[in-house]
């Protein structure tokens, strides 16, 4: 699977071998296959009943043994992170994420606020992953490619966040995940 990003907007692709090396297939485009089917879902009375990862893996007529995301971060994109972490406080680092797609889901920024300095108080390093929210004293991930910001969660001990897509990138890196379910 190729994950291909370009002004922010993430591609999946993907490449399908038999055991023996054959290609049997080769991409697809797999979020566009989402579009087509949760469209058209959205016009039935019953709505949206299959999760994208059951989209992706019939278009790409797989079916896997595992349907959790993974997210592979490369060496390169790792020592980048290392080396951002390297100039970082000697603490764990948590990331907190504030907005959702929908503001219903979104945490109240006085909440992540305490949230904050609850950690703090605790000698830990909290990081906000929001362009939109800016603490005093606090520092934020802003502006930085969807690869990088997954490479430097990739180094955080665990990332507190709305229900959001922040909370599924943690998920596909391993990290642990705190979810803040609000609405």
């Amino acid at each position: 699977m190729t994950i291909i990003e370009k002004d922010s907007v993430v591609t999946i692709k993907y490449t399908i071998h038999d055991l023996s090396g054959e290609l049997l297939d080769q991409n697809k485009d797999l979020n566009a296959e989402c579009v087509k089917y949760e469209w058209a879902a959205m016009e039935t009375p019953e709505g949206i009943q299959k999760s994208r990862v059951d989209v992706w893996c019939e278009a790409a007529n797989v079916t896997p043994s595992d349907k959790r995301p993974i997210y592979i971060v490369t060496d390169e994109e790792r020592d980048w992170a290392k080396a951002w972490k390297a100039d970082k406080p000697d603490a764990p680092i948590i990331g907190m994420g504030l907005n959702a797609a929908d503001s219903r889901r979104s945490v109240p920024p006085e909440l992540l606020l305490k949230i904050a300095h609850c950690l703090l108080d605790r000698g830990l390093y909290p990081i906000t992953i929001d362009s939109t929210l800016a603490f005093t004293g606090i520092d934020r991930i802003i502006g930085k490619p969807v690869h990088q910001v997954m490479a430097m969660m990739s180094q955080m001990e665990a990332v507190i966040t709305a229900d959001s897509g922040l909370l599924h990138m943690a998920g596909a890196l391993d990290v642990p995940i705190m979810g803040l379910f609000v609405s």
